[in-house]
């Protein structure tokens, strides 16, 4: 047996579960963009000129989280900071908080 299959047959549970991570942040990401445009659009009846911009922001920011994760934690450590769970937290704490400063934005418009 040669290196490259030595750990192959070592790493092939690792494997799985940073693939497995990888995948629920992706769509972690997604559900959240999606619920950040129902949010703004719907709930929050953002004007379309600011929620064209925002959003373009907005993909920008969790994208880059979204991709960023596998940057990370291709290292395959055990550091508490490759762990997923971290990582969809961030991503919903930074859609509620867009939320959130839209809702105070468009508050403090009104009289």
């Amino acid at each position: 047996m040669d290196r490259i299959e030595y750990r192959k047959l070592i790493h092939e549970e690792h494997d799985a579960a940073w693939q497995e991570g990888q995948t629920l942040v992706a769509l972690t990401a997604a559900a959240c963009l999606l619920a950040l445009v129902i949010a703004l659009n719907n709930i929050l009846d953002v004007p379309t000129e600011l929620l064209t911009v925002d959003l373009v922001l907005s993909i920008c920011i969790l994208g880059g989280l979204a991709t960023s994760y596998p940057v990370v934690t291709r290292r395959r450590s055990e550091s508490a900071i490759s762990h997923p769970g971290l990582w969809i937290a961030a991503i919903v704490m930074v859609t509620m908080a867009i939320i959130v400063l839209h809702a105070i934005r468009l508050s403090g418009s009104f009289p």
